[in-house]
């Protein structure tokens, strides 16, 4: 259902960074990402398209009731095998009480932006949420925002209710909680709403293609700027690579473990009890290859990151001067070389 409301008033935020600076940090978050191609930058970029996100801002007195189970931890003693232990164990008890708040709060009008932004790959597509929005939004310059009399803004009751549901959970967040631990929360009440407005923010997007498949990125562009992209993941590739350079322990571990089997089959039928005491030691040998193997292919998978990173910094340098762009700082070069990513 939409609801059109006369004579709202609608704030048009401005843009605070240029298409330029948006274009450099996608280009270095992807460069980031431990699992993008290392010639990643060999993709085409295309051109950055300007856009705008229709979000409802709500100001309201907020009075909620609320329910929920807090729980205190307590360190209790128990005997296991005739030896004292310790244990945590938490008594649950029910707690309610009353709140009453002034909030503020923005949510999508759009209906498209209450879904993924669907750019190029499915496995790639991105979505913002409330919490994107309020930080682009209450962070914003105020010398950005621009009251805009001649646009037409539709408000979507959806979106109102949405409002209103986000006033109730702002008002129950400020509540201090008892307990070490809480559970089963629930609040409901009234929402005063005293003043909305229409808001548009201002977002960049462009499309790039790497070996013939499209990918996207997103940003909103004032305030704390927001960016999501999608990106081609080579991660199972990695792990593919690591496992062929390691395998081989996989294959050693087949002998002690067919050994340790026969040693255990001769010495029973044969009654030799020194065959039955090898073949034990032949199976703790083959554990030690399988434990050998996931060291030695975790250690690929790091030499793989490290290469691939290097590969990428090549290339980002390489888009950064054919864009004209800035060159990375220091901080910006060691945050790149940092691998945090684990894909075992």
């Amino acid at each position: 259902m939409m609801e059109k409301k006369s004579g709202i008033a609608v704030e048009r935020v401005k843009a605070e960074i240029t298409k330029d600076e948006f274009r450099r940090r996608i280009f270095i978050e992807l460069a980031k990402l431990d699992t993008t191609p290392y010639d990643i930058f060999t993709s085409s970029f295309g051109e950055i398209e300007e856009s705008e996100i229709e979000l409802v801002k709500v100001e309201a007195d907020v009075n909620i009731k609320y329910s929920c189970s807090v729980g205190y931890d307590k360190e209790q003693k128990y005997y296991e095998n005739g030896q004292e232990k310790k244990r945590t164990v938490t008594q649950w008890q029910p707690y309610n009480g009353e709140n009453s708040s002034h909030e503020h709060v923005v949510t999508k009008n759009s209906r498209e932006f209450r879904e993924n932004i669907k750019i190029g790959e499915p496995d790639s597509h991105y979505s913002f949420d409330e919490s994107d929005f309020f930080g682009c939004y209450f962070n914003c310059k105020e010398e950005s925002k621009v009251i805009d009399s001649g646009v037409e803004f539709v408000v979507d009751g959806e979106a109102l209710d949405n409002a209103r549901y986000l006033c109730r959970q702002e008002c129950f967040a400020r509540v201090n909680l008892p307990g070490d631990r809480q559970q089963d929360k629930k609040c409901w009440g009234e929402v005063n709403v005293q003043d909305s407005c229409g808001v548009i923010l201002p977002m960049y997007t462009f499309k790039y293609n790497y070996n013939n498949k499209v990918y996207g990125a997103s940003g909103i562009v004032c305030g704390r700027v927001n960016s999501k992209w999608g990106y081609p993941d080579t991660a199972s590739d990695v792990r593919k690579a690591a496992h062929k350079k390691a395998k081989f322990l996989l294959y050693l571990a087949l002998i002690p473990i067919i050994c340790g089997l026969v040693l255990q089959v001769v010495g029973v039928m044969k009654q030799i009890s020194l065959m039955s005491i090898f073949a034990p030691i032949m199976f703790v040998a083959a554990i030690a290859l399988f434990i050998g193997y996931f060291i030695l292919k975790n250690k690929h998978i790091k030499r793989i990151l490290s290469q691939m990173k290097d590969e990428k910094i090549k290339g980002l340098k390489d888009c950064l001067k054919k864009f004209n762009l800035p060159e990375l700082t220091d901080e910006e070069f060691n945050s790149i070389l940092k691998i945090t990513k684990n894909i075992t």
